[in-house]
């Protein structure tokens, strides 16, 4: 803050940078009193970047290229508002509209420089290396340093460990929601070792690494692999990602030809494969509890069963949904057990069930043209990128995304995926920041 001249003026860039440093990482049960920090955090930060806007004389800049991804996030979430009033929503309806329509315009014109650029980046990046070093000692000590924020003082939702592993959660609300957090790190991460030559980006991949395997999310573990492959093979890396892709067949070759003369290597084999299935078929854990495992292995129900639970549970409110507070509720017996069902663990799935058909439509055409916008300026890279452009890192990222809508809900755990929304409105806002264009 500056007082020049008598008047009273605020720098909205260093306003914006501790926004991002505690917006991605304020915990959901870090209450003040009754008032949830993170909503103080979006209603004050967003009340003094419309006044000192406005006084400055507001005016949007954009592209063409960007237009298309600017209106489907403002028709998609207004809709989603509409929706959650119609719910009686109120306050989620503001939130919906302040965050992904105010803040991201708003936030998305203060980024005017390459510096700037690279500066949040950055500083997410240098953050999310404190939260991964207290992620390690989360994994060895049991202790997690953000329970001190629990001023809501309800109970954490830590899941059973796995397979010997304790599962780190850090300051969200789960282990799958975490490695997310983290997923979203190494993807950025990747980029800064690709445009930068410090070591310390190398360091952060590293302890983003570890952070994911300690969370044991196998979903998040897959994709992370498959989208760190994507974005070799995005940087002209192919003979690389081909060479890494034999060798993965190769040694799947050579485990069956064990398997065949070993009965250790086949019975490991076998129970590697109930622990992947137990992911999407729950009828694998009384396979795995009879193997010995007391872990936690999966979720309640069978997640292929999910979609017809749903779809019964949400007639006749196809078109609007049940809202977020609407009743899901299955009887489940397994293994001479009933027991009662009441998540949905599919992102789309979840959505669809609160705000119907109109909800998901809304959501699915923002997706659809993200990765459109994101996948047309793979082509377009700066020099001073070295290979990699941050479309294509946006692109490998909403891939990751959408395909982890397939396997987890998000919990309302979208703070990093927001302000790296609000980079990718600037990057292309910005023309990537050079004239030189590849």
């Amino acid at each position: 803050m500056d007082n020049m001249n008598g008047r009273f003026t605020i720098n909205l860039y260093k306003l914006f940078t501790v926004f991002v440093v505690l917006f991605p990482i304020c915990p959901v049960y870090f209450f003040f009193q009754t008032y949830s920090v993170r909503d103080l955090l979006i209603y004050g930060f967003s009340l003094i970047c419309v006044v000192f806007r406005l006084k400055s004389g507001f005016t949007i800049r954009t592209s063409k290229r960007i237009i298309p991804f600017l209106v489907s996030m403002v028709v998609s979430y207004s809709i989603l508002a509409v929706v959650q009033i119609i719910h009686a929503e109120y306050s989620l309806a503001a939130k919906q509209i302040i965050m992904w329509i105010l803040i991201a315009v708003i936030c998305s014109q203060i980024i005017k420089t390459k510096e700037q650029f690279l500066s949040i980046i950055d500083t997410l990046i240098l953050v999310g290396i404190i939260i991964g070093i207290f992620g390690i000692v989360e994994e060895f000590t049991h202790y997690n340093v953000f329970e001190i924020f629990n001023t809501y003082n309800g109970a954490l939702n830590y899941n059973a460990s796995r397979l010997g592993i304790f599962r780190i959660i850090s300051f969200t609300s789960h282990a799958i929601t975490y490695s997310l957090y983290c997923m979203f790190l190494l993807t950025l991460t990747f980029y800064r070792i690709m445009t930068s030559k410090k070591r310390i980006f190398i360091i952060a991949y590293i302890i983003f690494v570890m952070n994911i395997i300690f969370t044991l999310s196998r979903s998040v573990i897959m994709i992370t692999i498959g989208s760190q492959l994507l974005l070799l093979f995005l940087c002209g890396y192919q003979k690389f990602v081909k060479t890494v892709l034999k060798l993965l067949f190769i040694g799947i070759v050579l485990v069956v030809i064990a398997c065949l003369f070993s009965q250790q290597i086949r019975n490991m084999l076998v129970t590697s494969w109930y622990v992947f299935m137990a992911i999407f078929d729950s009828s694998y854990v009384p396979i795995l509890r009879s193997m010995g495992f007391t872990d936690n292995t999966a979720g309640i129900g069978n997640r292929f069963d999910l979609y017809g639970w749903v779809f019964q549970q949400l007639k006749p409110n196809y078109l609007l949904g049940k809202g977020r507070y609407g009743n899901f509720s299955v009887n489940i017996v397994s293994s001479g057990y009933s027991t009662v069902k009441t998540s949905i663990e599919v992102e789309w799935l979840q959505t669809l069930f609160r705000y119907g058909f109109v909800g998901l439509i809304s959501e699915v055409y923002f997706y659809i043209k993200a990765l459109g916008t994101s996948r047309k300026g793979i082509k377009r890279e700066t020099v001073w990128e070295n290979k990699i452009s941050f479309s294509k890192v946006m692109f490998v990222i909403l891939v990751a995304y959408v395909c982890e809508s397939f396997a987890m809900m998000f919990n309302n755990e979208q703070q990093l995926f927001l302000i790296i929304v609000i980079l990718f409105l600037a990057y292309n806002i910005n023309d990537g920041f050079s004239e030189e264009i590849i």
